[in-house]
């Protein structure tokens, strides 16, 4: 105990996030007893199960959802085995990983304090048991990742002043609108930043390579979904 205590005056940024991580995982585990919180995660779950057996999505297995989300799922199945808790697991993964990028994105560029609140507040607030989709596995999740990293670029862009950051930013962008398309705010929203707040000079050129990004993300994500899947199966599904 007085440990932790010592923790919290000499690294409170550390203790935050540990403690969240901590908590997190106790709120979860007794939630892991049902198969599925919610319907979706069925759906998730049954989806990855016919692709595992050699099944295309949107061609053999119709589905209207994002196919992030479901290749995670199926990622999951292939680690840790055909069962429910994979599913559990790569939810809660989801969480610890997002929990993590929030630390040091606030470490980096408000101080550790702030880093481990922000740790803190979402993985305490994502496995609040309010409706079965705050605590089971969504692409929302997914959406949070990608979206959280491409705000750490483009604050490195913004300070820094590199277009590679910006670049990345784009593409991470529409990575997080591709696994969910309610990021689509969030994504123009880097746009909208850049010129309330970059310098005059910068603009046009943040702006161009944020654009470039969003464009390689674009042709990388459908050119995929062509390749592999289907891609008029997956507009119309």
């Amino acid at each position: 105990m007085k440990s932790l205590r010592s923790l919290f005056i000499t690294r409170p940024g550390i203790a935050f996030l540990l403690s969240g991580l901590v908590l997190s995982i106790f709120l979860r585990v007794p939630h892991y007893q049902q198969q599925f919180t919610f319907v979706d995660e069925g759906i998730y779950a049954a989806t990855a199960a016919e692709l595992i057996n050699g099944a295309s999505l949107y061609r053999d297995v119709w589905c209207n959802h994002m196919p992030l989300a479901i290749y995670f799922c199926k990622a999951m199945f292939q680690i840790l085995g055909l069962d429910s808790l994979s599913v559990h697991l790569g939810s809660l993964l989801l969480v610890l990983l997002e929990s993590l990028i929030l630390y040091f994105v606030g470490r980096r560029f408000f101080g550790e304090r702030a880093g481990g609140l922000a740790a803190f507040a979402y993985a305490v607030i994502s496995t609040n048991f309010y409706t079965p989709r705050i605590i089971g596995y969504t692409p929302e999740q997914l959406t949070a990742v990608f979206i959280t990293l491409a705000a750490y670029f483009f604050l490195r862009a913004l300070i820094e002043n590199r277009r590679m950051e910006c670049l990345l930013t784009g593409l991470l962008s529409v990575v997080a609108v591709f696994s969910k398309p309610s990021a689509l705010p969030e994504a123009l929203m880097f746009v909208f930043c850049i010129m309330l707040f970059a310098p005059a000079r910068a603009r046009v050129k943040a702006v161009f390579w944020l654009v470039v990004g969003m464009t390689i993300g674009s042709v990388l994500f459908l050119g995929l979904i062509d390749q592999f899947l289907d891609l008029r199966a997956w507009w119309e599904q």
